[in-house]
């Protein structure tokens, strides 16, 4: 897919990835609508787009909230006229520190309201993008997983792991989808990135703490930016997973098409 001329959504844009990510898409010749649950962070990314002679679309919207994710689709194509890219990047984490809790100490509410936004915001966000991009022919959508959702071993933020390891297990299911439908549905898998929701975490622990769960370098939001863009201008890839960890170019797998 050509990035130049097209229309693409970004949630979670107001700031880490989905901000460098809406910024780049635009930098490439896309208009972008923008959604985050806060509807400043969106502005300020529409704004900085905006400044960089690109267009934008600042939307307030809760992935969680079928209506929303509705009408933030809705309001996608009523502004643009279309939708052809779909980064369903927004997402929480759970506490990976011993000053707050996790699960299973974690109340319910707060694992629930996780699995929400990191794994049913996205199975909503396909789904509705998907009847819209049947209208204009095909589409692409990458879904924002994480390293911590590969392995089985253990994982200091449980409820966080499993709803990555279901996003990128449902990506790949979909890999049809770029046969029958032209929607080609791909999957990211950051490590640990330089956000501001994981400098929030870095500032709660002491250095020691800190230097037991991080690495000693992270990626930066621009590079998981790069790896969107690759994924879209590449017609080949459907039901793939691009694994952020260590040096560039990051490779791209394809997951068993049958469980072992």
């Amino acid at each position: 897919m050509d990035i130049a001329g097209a229309v693409a959504l970004v949630t979670g844009g107001g700031s880490g990835i989905g901000r460098a990510t809406a910024l780049r898409l635009a930098r490439d010749g896309a208009a972008v609508a923008v959604a985050d649950i806060d509807e400043h962070s969106a502005r300020e990314t529409a704004r900085l787009v905006e400044g960089r002679a690109g267009r934008a679309l600042p939307i307030q919207a809760d992935v969680a909230d079928e209506g929303a994710v509705r009408g933030m689709i809705d309001r996608t194509r009523e502004r643009f006229g279309r939708l052809n890219i779909l980064v369903n990047n927004a997402g929480v984490v759970e506490a990976v520190t011993t000053r707050r809790a996790s699960f299973p100490e974690l109340e319910a509410a707060g694992w629930l309201r996780m699995l929400d936004i990191n794994l049913r915001g996205v199975l909503l966000g396909t789904q509705h993008a998907i009847a819209v991009m049947r209208e204009a022919g095909g589409g692409v959508i990458i879904n924002v997983s994480s390293m911590a959702g590969m392995g089985v071993g253990p994982h200091p933020a449980p409820v966080y792991a499993a709803s990555k390891a279901a996003v990128i297990r449902f990506s790949a299911a979909l890999a049809p989808l770029g046969r029958r439908l032209n929607i080609r549905v791909n999957c990211i898998c950051p490590d640990w990135v330089d956000t501001p929701m994981v400098q929030r975490a870095r500032a709660e622990v002491s250095p020691q703490e800190w230097q037991a769960i991080a690495p000693a370098a992270m990626t930066e939001p621009e590079e998981i930016a790069e790896g969107v863009v690759r994924i879209i201008g590449d017609d080949s890839l459907a039901g793939r997973v691009m694994l952020c960890v260590g040096p560039k170019p990051w490779p791209l797998a394809e997951l068993p098409k049958r469980p072992p």
